[in-house]
């Protein structure tokens, strides 16, 4: 992203300016300085920027039969991919000496994506449940990129085709409008109902880069050239400056709220006012000739901070931040600059194969890291004790729709994680046993996702996985395992809370609330209570679970990155204290469900507990294969449990 002006545009300051304004915005955002809530609208400026910049190239050259997709394409690819192929050699390197088998698994699917400009579709499909936080997702800022790709690929087809049957520029004016305004309707629509789709995929995003094509457009066709203005210019910088300082990510994005940067961004683009102090001076010019390759470098920095656990550290920020400014720098310098020169100088076949090839081994790579095994890499005996625990995972049990069986085991990830044992207690008992369930999917009747990126399966699949379950006639013995807090309180980890600490559920019929109320969570626990009663009405016997203790952050990898970084050796663990005051409301819920239905509760926590603590680990053993879903060994601890509901047979 961040695209530099050819050299058949004429270089505008107040553009380069802008660049170095939005690069800065997102470091600061990123890096969490002075409290820039709204930094990253950046991406959006630079939306703008990029689709009055390619409008210029693709309309400019079209007009004067210059203009050819084949090299447009290729001078993309000469502009973009050298920097970003150097960003993801390092980031492979270094994770092959530093990185836990399952992050740098996941490095390897993000770099195959980036790679092939797919980052956006990788990143919203993975959103949900089971996501890490974004501050573990070393690749997580190449989704403008891939925005930016695709419109590249797309646009130049859409200006050509429109050129085809009309030969006017009022014409494309006219279908750029349209694009425009069918994107800017459906970000409308779905920003609130969809974010994750809204925030990421191109549909929803090509309004904004279409409006920096209607700048241009308009300036060329001298249309309402009387309102360029010094004020004009001024209210540009007062939205974006605004937008900077008070917008901020609970915002539904890009929806409305990012008309105003995008505005603002139109108004300076198409005032064309080149001399004032905000754009041209030294310091602007020169960020702005380096916006890309800052950008691309400063976020897998911010993630090594988390990943180092040194994000709160002002001076280790401060670093960081600095060092952003280096890298892009010499990544400018070192990079760029002469990949541009050298690969505009060679013909066409040594240019596409000098791109093509290092693409191919980059791919082949990338996809070796994501589905080989290469834990090997870590050869230190306390890392491969951990590992060994992430290789050894019993197949969960196939769903049976049926739910037959004496035992049907429903819920949600938390009741798949546990199938295989307690299915392997029934049977030493002699007894059937069968699992339905869904995960994230609570035992809520009527429930539905609002937002982050819970995909089609699952925006209205938990009420039909629920309904599924209240439609059976009759059942023997039904055990109900769910992650509780996470739905009544959201996710139980630090770095996600800053970014995801809005409801994920509503109730059929309500209007979604996004925060987490009194009002909220009473309207769930109403609607809980009234299913759990419902399943046992139709039941000999109903066991629910209390919730398993959620530790803060990734068990197995903290454990690994103990060892890496040599910090102190300790038990991974939460206090009970702090487990009871995020369960309270969960604990008095499940035993009105008691008192009203008659099921009975199962306790796992007082085989993960003591007196003073819940433990994710003993003696570098993890006891969890994330922050909150138990491993093999943890449903070893809690076997007790499930012998409690195998003699309740007899």
């Amino acid at each position: 992203m961040h695209q530099a002006a050819p050299p058949t545009i004429s270089f505008r300051k107040d553009i380069n300016g802008l660049r170095a304004w939005a690069v800065m915005a997102v470091l600061l955002f990123h890096f969490s300085l002075f409290g820039l809530s709204g930094g990253f609208v950046g991406v959006d400026v630079f939306f703008v920027i990029s689709g009055y910049l390619m409008t210029v190239i693709i309309v400019g050259g079209s007009e004067n039969g210059s203009f050819s997709i084949w090299k447009f394409y290729m001078a993309r690819a000469r502009r973009i991919l050298p920097a970003l192929f150097a960003l993801i050699v390092t980031l492979l390197a270094l994770g092959w000496l530093w990185l836990p088998p399952l992050d740098y698994k996941s490095l390897g699917l993000q770099s195959f994506f980036a790679i092939n400009s797919a980052s956006n579709i990788l990143f919203y499909k993975t959103a949900g449940y089971f996501d890490t936080a974004a501050e573990e997702k070393w690749l997580l800022h190449t989704w403008s990129l891939a925005v930016e790709a695709q419109f590249y690929l797309l646009f130049p087809i859409f200006v050509t085709v429109i050129r085809k049957f009309w030969q006017s520029t009022r014409a494309i004016t006219f279908s750029l409008f349209i694009l425009f305004l069918a994107s800017f309707l459906l970000s409308l629509s779905i920003s609130e109902t969809n974010p994750s789709a809204a925030f990421y995929l191109l549909p929803t995003r090509i309004w904004e880069l279409s409006a920096g094509g209607l700048i241009y457009l308009l300036t060329k066709q001298n249309v309402a050239q009387s309102l360029k203005s010094q004020s004009l210019h001024w209210l540009g910088w007062i939205l974006i400056i605004s937008s900077f300082i008070f917008i901020d990510e609970q915002l539904p994005w890009p929806s409305y709220w990012a008309a105003i940067p995008v505005l603002g961004t139109c108004f300076i683009i198409f005032s064309q006012t080149e001399s004032y102090i905000f754009t041209n001076n030294r310091i602007a010019q020169w960020l702005g000739e380096r916006s890309y390759s800052l950008y691309l470098w400063h976020w897998p920095i911010v993630v090594a901070l988390y990943f180092t656990n040194l994000q709160n550290e002002w001076i280790w920020v401060t670093a960081g931040l600095l060092l952003s400014l280096i890298l892009g720098h010499f990544s400018y310098l070192l990079l760029e600059k002469p990949s541009r020169k050298f690969l505009s100088q060679c013909g066409v076949r040594k240019e596409l194969l000098t791109i093509a090839f290092p693409c191919l081994l980059l791919c082949i790579f990338s996809a070796s890291v994501k589905f080989g095994d290469y834990s090997w890499r870590l050869s230190a005996p306390e890392i491969q004790k951990v590992v060994s625990t992430q290789k050894q995972v019993d197949e969960q049990p196939k769903n049976n729709a049926a739910m037959e069986g004496d035992l049907v085991l429903l819920g949600d990830s938390h009741a798949g994680v546990s199938a295989a044992y307690l299915k392997q207690v029934m049977e030493r008992h002699s007894l059937s046993f069968s699992l339905f369930n869904r995960a994230g999917c609570p035992m809520l009747e009527g429930v539905q996702y609002t937002d982050f990126g819970m995909e089609a399966r699952n925006e209205k699949s938990c009420a039909s996985y629920v309904e599924q379950v209240l439609n059976k006639k009759v059942f023997n013995t039904v055990v109900i395992m769910n992650r509780l807090p996470y739905y009544f309180y959201g996710p139980n980890d630090i770095a996600k809370e800053r970014f995801w600490n809005r409801p994920v559920l509503f109730l059929e019929g309500d209007t979604p609330e996004y925060n987490f109320s009194d009002n909220y969570r009473n309207k769930l626990k109403s609607n809980y209570i009234q299913t759990i009663c419902k399943i046992k009405a139709k039941s000999k016997k109903v066991f629910i679970t209390r919730p398993i203790p959620e530790m803060a952050i990734h068990t197995s990898n903290l454990l690994i990155r103990n060892v890496l970084f040599h910090k102190e050796r300790q038990d991974i663990r939460q206090s009970v204290l702090d487990y009871q005051k995020r369960n309270q409301f969960i604990w008095e819920m499940q035993d009105e469900a008691k008192a009203q239905c008659g099921v009975e509760i199962l306790d796992p926590t007082q085989y993960l507990c003591d007196d003073n603590f819940c433990y994710a680990s003993k003696d570098g053993y993890p006891y969890y294969s994330d922050n909150n879903h138990l491993n093999f060994l943890g449903n070893k601890l809690i076997t007790p449990i499930f012998e409690q509901i195998a003699t309740s047979f007899q």
